[in-house]
């Protein structure tokens, strides 16, 4: 990893935070991950921010970032803040990272709920933005160029990955309308390409929430996965009145005692 970003919106206007590697040693991935999370933290513009999702965040993002939330220390003059992380696995795969951000008289002064936005819609981020008409697209970066420092003519055709001809030479059309030229920056177009992925995964999941609120008036920031969620509209809107869902406790236990067969 060598960039991370993060979207947000307050009152209409929006916000974003980054932090890129110097370079890709350990060192400098430490301190890109430690730089963001001080940045979350801080940003008064994210203060407000109690879940912060990534698209396929179990299989990738999550996996980057668990050992670095871990591991949070900084001093300031408030004093020391540490985190105490919670995450929730399943088979194997990260759900969820609950966060608690403590200070040194083991206060929470906040909670991030960091969870997986493709748990709830499994499709690619690019389907998503088109079937949710999203104004903001998602762009197209070369994943086989590897040098995060590269300065220099427009990638090649080949180290985009499914990408016509025609649509090749569309974005290099594009790139030298709005430079002036094809000389092309990895750090410079690659947090570009980060922040349009956060704008349009803010704007998907902002959307989404108003859909399934208006017509069923339930939230879905506190349902981790689709199948949660349909299980919270179906408790909402349609459980019949003085049923029992789920019995928990004492009643359940003595209940369990009973039974005598299959």
């Amino acid at each position: 990893p060598y960039l991370i970003c993060a979207v947000t919106v307050v009152e209409g206007q929006a916000y974003h935070i980054q932090s890129i590697a110097k370079d890709t040693s350990q060192e400098s991935v430490d301190a890109m991950f430690k730089d963001f999370l001080i940045q979350l933290y801080n940003n008064e513009h994210f203060k407000h921010v109690k879940y912060a999702y990534a698209h396929n965040f179990g299989g990738y993002d999550g996996i980057l970032l668990l050992s670095h939330l871990t591991s949070f220390f900084i001093e300031s003059e408030e004093g020391v803040l540490t985190t105490k992380v919670n995450p929730l696995i399943f088979n194997g795969k990260i759900i969820t990272i609950k966060t608690k951000f403590i200070d040194a008289n083991k206060k929470v002064k906040r909670t991030i709920n960091f969870q997986d936005s493709y748990l709830m819609m499994s499709f690619p981020l690019r389907d998503l933005a088109k079937d949710f008409k999203i104004s903001h697209k998602k762009g197209y970066f070369p994943y086989a160029l590897s040098d995060i420092n590269y300065v220099g003519p427009f990638p090649d055709k080949n180290d985009f990955s499914d990408l016509s001809y025609e649509l090749y030479d569309e974005l290099l059309y594009e790139h030298i309308q709005k430079y002036g030229h094809s000389n092309w920056n990895f750090k410079e177009q690659a947090t570009i390409y980060c922040l349009q992925d956060c704008s349009v995964l803010y704007f998907v999941l902002y959307q989404f929430n108003e859909n399934i609120y208006d017509k069923f008036h339930v939230n879905i920031f506190k349902s981790l996965t689709l199948s949660s969620l349909g299980m919270r509209i179906f408790k909402v809107n349609y459980m019949k009145e003085f049923s029992i869902y789920q019995l928990l406790g004492q009643v359940e236990r003595d209940i369990r005692e009973a039974y005598t067969g299959g």
